[in-house]
């Protein structure tokens, strides 16, 4: 391949005095240290690393491919692991555009007043009120905050956003300022000042985010707003899958790791490895039950472990985005503390969405009481010889 481009630099290191030559001078090949051969290598890595791992899921890794009837189910569950998703990146404020339900027909219930708290006798002291705990949670207290983060952006693609913001805080009529990463364009809708609050009590701007077609899938970018000394911030996050939200596939690898399962959102695949032997203590019993090779994945139990597997994959990797958005940063200088967010906010969207995840994945019957247990009858005992 003959590149003009490289030549004429390779010419113009050899005339100066201090050359950096792009071409090795025994002509083995480039020269990795200089700044152009670096940026041609990214350029090229950037271009052949999704060629590269789709060749390795299809061709190698040991991929499981599963019968008709698993991939059904699976396209059932994964719409309702998306759904959990959506609610999940939801900021709170929901409640403030929303139109409520009809009025109840009991009365409204009226709190008695609290009884008065006897004055202290002359002499006693009393102690000063404990001050209000301070509040951890951003997403909840701050003055400004988009709807929905992260969000994920194809290159190319236009989306709505809202911004959220309290009037109380910053009043209508203030001017917000946009700042985005390169590649990110995001236009409000008329001028960029905050409305006059809503019903629900809110002020909400609303605009269309762009992601350029010549983003990077992978990429995390961000946009941040700002005004009156409080801004709210969005992470977007590039994404190279067509699905309907953040997971397109359950891909299953039959390899041993340390790990069960792993979320990629780029790509949107979640990976269990069922080469662990917890899925092969279950294989086998699969094929002692009378399951084909190709069918052990509708061995229930091994259906319920998978299906475990992938959902706590995404469930952590989620529960990571909401304690970075949520809680400001400062509880990574504790480890304990993060990883007990961490954990509190992963059991949190597993029992708000858990149920509902595994009625999609498995079969009705499992919830409706077909699925019964037959034990075994005890082998007869063996007659006893005498000699």
């Amino acid at each position: 391949m003959i590149c003009d481009g490289l030549e004429e630099l390779q010419r113009a290191a050899l005339d100066s005095p201090r050359p950096q030559v792009v071409v090795k001078v025994d002509r083995s090949g480039l020269n990795e240290h200089h700044p152009v051969v670096q940026k041609l290598y990214a350029g090229i890595e950037r271009v052949l690393r999704p060629i590269v791992a789709a060749e390795e899921r299809r061709a190698g890794a040991h991929l499981v491919r599963t019968g008709r009837a698993v991939q059904a189910r699976d396209q059932v569950g994964l719409r309702a692991l998306n759904d959990a998703l959506r609610g999940a990146f939801d900021a709170p404020g929901a409640a403030g555009f929303e139109r409520g339900g009809a009025p109840v027909e009991a009365p409204a219930r009226v709190e008695p007043e609290p009884e008065p708290e006897p004055e202290p006798a002359e002499g006693e002291r009393t102690a000063p009120p404990a001050p209000p705990a301070p509040p951890t949670d951003a997403a909840l207290v701050g003055a400004m905050r988009f709807k929905q983060s992260p969000l994920r952006l194809h290159p190319g693609e236009d989306r709505s956003v809202s911004l959220v913001i309290d009037p109380a805080q910053v009043p209508p009529g203030t001017r917000v300022t946009v700042t985005a990463d390169a590649g990110l364009r995001l236009k409000f809708w008329g001028e960029n000042a905050v409305p006059e609050p809503n019903r629900g009590g809110w002020s909400r701007l609303t605009g269309t985010l762009r992601a350029r077609v010549s983003v990077d899938p992978g990429a995390r970018l961000t946009v941040t707003a700002e005004a009156s000394g409080h801004s709210a911030e969005l992470e977007v996050v590039i994404v190279r899958h067509r699905a309907s939200g953040w997971v397109s596939e359950i891909a299953r690898k039959d390899e041993d790791a340390l790990i069960e399962a792993h979320f990629d959102p780029e790509g949107g695949i979640v990976t269990v490895y069922e080469g662990r032997p917890e899925f092969k203590a279950l294989e086998r019993a699969a094929r002692r039950a009378g399951f084909k090779p190709g069918r052990v994945r509708e061995y229930l139990p091994y259906r319920m472990l998978e299906v475990e597997a992938a959902a706590n994959a995404v469930y952590h990797w989620a529960a990571e985005q909401i304690v970075a958005r949520r809680l400001a940063g400062e509880l990574r200088n504790d480890p304990v503390e993060y990883a007990h967010a961490l954990r509190h906010e992963a059991q949190s969207l597993r029992r708000g969405a858990h149920e509902k995840l595994m009625r999609a994945f498995l079969d009705p019957e499992v919830f409706s009481g077909g699925v019964r247990v037959l034990e075994d009858a005890p082998d007869e005992p063996q007659t006893r010889l005498t000699l």
